[in-house]
C-alpha cells in the first residue's frame, strides 16, 4: 500500500500536476503512477491565530474518496512548529484511519436472481375452411394469320436493292467504257502508257456487268414477291365523338 521513496519520486515527476490539494483525480493518478492502492494528500499550515493546522484526504486508485476531508488544529504554544507539526500529522493519520485501510480492493459479487420458468405457450388451433378451387382454363391457342406482310416487305427490299445495284453497275460500265475508249490492242499488244488504263477499263466493265446483272435479278425477284402477294383487307372504322365522328382506314398499300 505504501510505495518506496524511489517510486514515489518517479510518480510525482510523472504526474506533472499541482492540484492534488483539491482534485481527487490528481490523487487517483498519483496512486496509479506509484503503483499503490491509495493516494494521500496532507498539508500543514500555521495560521494567524498561532495554530498548526493539518488537512488531508485519501483517494483510492479507482477514484473513490475514502472517508471525508479531515482537518486537525493544535495551538503552537511555546513548542517549535516542527514539533507541533509532527504531533498534528500523527493525529491527522489517525483521523483518516490510515492503519485500518484494507490492503486490497473489496470485490463486490453480483446477486443473480433465479430465472422464472417460462410457461409453454399452447398452440392455438385455427379452423381452416377448404375453399373449392376452380379449375384453371388453359389459354386459347394462338392463331397465326399470314397477312403477307413479310413477303411484301422482302419484295420491296429486294426491288430497291436490285435497282440500286443496276444503277451502280451502269455507272461502272460507263466508267469502263470511258477509260477504255480507243484502247484497242494491236496484235495483242499496247504501249506501256496505255496498258494500265486498258486493264482498269476491263476491270470496271467486268464489275459493272456482274453488279448490274445481280441487281436486275434481285429487282425481278422483289417485284414478283411484291406484286404477287395479295393485300390484306382494308379495315374501315367510324368512332363517334362529341362533335361528330372520326373516319379511319387501316391497311397496307
Amino acid at each position: 500500500m505504501v510505495p518506496n521513496a524511489g517510486s514515489m519520486d518517479s510518480a510525482l515527476r510523472a504526474l506533472k500536476r499541482q492540484d492534488c490539494d483539491r482534485e481527487n483525480e490528481c490523487l487517483q493518478q498519483l496512486a496509479q503512477k506509484a503503483q499503490t492502492l491509495y493516494g494521500l494528500f496532507a498539508s500543514v499550515d500555521y495560521d494567524l491565530a498561532k495554530n498548526v493546522v493539518a488537512t488531508g484526504r485519501i483517494v483510492r486508485d479507482d477514484g473513490q474518496l475514502i472517508g471525508e476531508l479531515r482537518t486537525i488544529t493544535l495551538p503552537k504554544g511555546a513548542d517549535s512548529f516542527l514539533a507541533v507539526a509532527q504531533v498534528v500529522l500523527v493525529q491527522l493519520l489517525d483521523a483518516l484511519r490510515v492503519k485500518s485501510l484494507p490492503p486490497f480492493r473489496e470485490v463486490r459479487t453480483a446477486t443473480v436472481e433465479p430465472t422464472k420458468p417460462v410457461e409453454a405457450v399452447k398452440p392455438v388451433e385455427v379452423p381452416v375452411r377448404a375453399e373449392p378451387v376452380a379449375p384453371v382454363k388453359p389459354p386459347p391457342a394462338a392463331v397465326v394469320v399470314d397477312t403477307g406482310e413479310g413477303r411484301r416487305s422482302t419484295g420491296k427490299l429486294l426491288l430497291g436493292a436490285g435497282l440500286g445495284a443496276v444503277v451502280v453497275g451502269g455507272v461502272a460500265l460507263g466508267l469502263g467504257a470511258s477509260l477504255g475508249g480507243g484502247l484497242t490492242p494491236v496484235d495483242g499488244f499496247l504501249p506501256p502508257d496505255q496498258l494500265e488504263a486498258y486493264k482498269s477499263a476491263r476491270a470496271l466493265t467486268t464489275v459493272g456487268t456482274v453488279v448490274a446483272g445481280l441487281g436486275a435479278v434481285a429487282a425481278g425477284v422483289g417485284a414478283v414477291l411484291w406484286w404477287t402477294t395479295p393485300d390484306p383487307a382494308v379495315q374501315v372504322a367510324v368512332s363517334p365523338t362529341g362533335d361528330g365522328a372520326i373516319f379511319s382506314v387501316r391497311g397496307n398499300f
